[in-house]
């Protein structure tokens, strides 16, 4: 008889240590310092790891069989979260995001969460596993950094200053623009562009600068020109360099300071002016006097008759010299002024009549727009002089048969006379020195007509200022109204 076959024995599996496993995620759960804990998909709490207590002030064990709406979250923060749950439990995906404790001890707990779907052997979700990464830190260094930027931008902002990091080729990497520096330009018109489409007779200057501060490793200072609508404005530019790759361009707009600057030149000039006068006007004056009254003296002598012409035009050119005097000694920085409250529209207009006239000569024309004004005080005679002498200069600079605008008007609570002629404008070159002492544009005059103006409207407490193109002039002298 066969011995029966027997089954090939197969070999003992290894058993696995289950409990050993647990222990190991247990032991990594426990000191991890990153909250672990379980969902399931009532949104139930299953699972803590003992870190759970930093952020929450609840034990590991108060809070397994909870559910999250027991969690110490805002309204907004507990909705966040079972959004992203309920999206996790949907599509049995992984998903982040960041959110923050708020309650516990009233400080801000912030985190990164993971959440990883944890699926059965049916392919469903059985519950979601989630670890929660502490960026308290890393929050308050970003809140502290996005300070500084807003404290450092609005620094920036209230600089009146235009900042360029330009390339070695001019390119603008950076820029924080003053909105005043270009009002032609768009902060906007800076991106993508070189120094050159900005600036482009500064671009030699600019670069020969960067590599004079990059060679000497100084800030490299200068100053330039630019014509702002029709007017002259001044900048000063200064580089610094990075390295020889790129530097930083500053540009600030001085043109008040030079206005400025120029006004402290011409009151310079114009004091320098009135002190010779004083010193010598009178001392000039007194013998020219004595040698007027002999001329006319021997022209009234049948003696001297036949020398009548040349008497005549003796006193002729001594009544000139003398009138050169009487405009230099009214440039007498120390002249007493007769102010009495008077009404400038008043004064225009007993002027009228020797202005029509003047023009009328020239076949030229006068317009007069006079509105309701305020007394102020005034010197009438000096005011007198300083409206004819700004006429005279409009009216000796139109062709005939144009037409030459007097008007007065209220505006910020000062009084403004406005004359304004059609002549060929001032020329670029002559804007710095109009009103500088004994510079003229024409023939055989002493160029004292502007300065003696702005003499007379400092001592008045007022300002001339003055609008220039091709086509006209507009002298605005403003008088405060006390």
């Amino acid at each position: 008889m066969k011995d029966s076959l027997k089954p090939q024995e197969l070999p003992t599996p290894t058993p696995i240590n289950l409990r050993q496993s647990e222990d190991k995620f247990q032991s990594l759960a426990n000191n991890s310092p990153d909250v672990i804990i379980r969902f399931d998909k009532y949104l139930n709490f299953i699972y803590a790891n003992p870190a759970i207590k930093i952020p929450t002030g609840i034990s590991a064990e108060n809070i397994v069989g909870t559910q999250l709406c027991n969690f110490p979250l805002s309204p907004q923060d507990y909705q966040l979260w079972k959004t992203e749950i309920t999206k996790v439990l949907k599509t049995k995906k992984s998903v982040t995001f960041q959110s923050e404790f708020r309650k516990f001890q009233k400080r801000t707990f912030h985190f990164h969460a993971r959440l990883v779907p944890e699926i059965n052997s049916n392919g469903s979700v059985e519950s979601v596993l989630c670890t929660l990464r502490n960026i308290t830190d890393l929050k308050r260094a970003e809140q502290s950094l996005k300070k500084n930027q807003a404290r450092i931008q609005n620094l920036l902002n209230a600089i009146p200053d235009t900042l360029f990091i330009l390339d070695k080729n001019g390119t603008i990497l950076d820029y924080q623009a003053s909105q005043d520096l270009f009002p032609s330009l768009s902060a906007t018109t800076f991106k993508n562009k070189n120094i050159f489409d900005i600036l482009p007779l500064m671009m030699p200057k600019i670069m020969h600068y960067f590599g004079k501060a990059f060679t000497t490793n100084t800030m490299q200072s200068f100053e330039f020109q630019s014509i702002v609508d029709s007017n002259i404005c001044y900048y000063e530019g200064r580089i610094t360099a990075n390295n020889k790759n790129d530097f930083i361009l500053i540009i600030r707009d001085i043109s008040e300071f030079k206005l400025m600057q120029q006004h402290l030149t011409r009151f310079d000039r114009l004091h320098l002016v009135g002190e010779m006068a004083v010193s010598i006007g009178h001392e000039i004056r007194n013998p020219m006097t004595t040698v007027r009254g002999f001329l006319q003296m021997f022209s009234q002598r049948n003696t001297f008759q036949n020398y009548t012409d040349l008497l005549d035009l003796m006193m002729t050119e001594i009544d000139h010299a003398n009138k050169i005097i009487s405009e230099f000694i009214s440039l007498a920085k120390n002249k007493a002024l007769t102010l009495e409250s008077q009404n400038l529209n008043a004064l225009i207009q007993s002027l009228l009549p020797l202005i029509e006239a003047e023009a009328i000569i020239t076949n030229k024309k006068i317009s007069t727009h006079l509105e309701p004004i305020p007394n102020f005080p005034m010197d009438d005679k000096e005011i007198r002089q300083l409206i004819l002498n700004i006429v005279q200069n409009g009216l000796e600079s139109m062709s005939p048969r144009s037409q030459l605008d007097i008007r007065t008007y209220l505006e910020s609570e000062k009084v403004i006379l406005a004359i304004k002629d059609q002549g060929t404008g001032i020329a670029p070159e002559h804007l710095e020195k109009i009103a500088t002492p004994f510079f003229s544009t024409k023939v055989n005059q002493l160029g004292l007509g502007l300065a003696t103006c702005y003499n007379i409207a400092h001592r008045h407490h007022a300002e001339i200022m003055f609008d220039t193109s091709p086509f006209g002039t507009t002298f605005y002298v403003k008088f405060d109204i006390p």
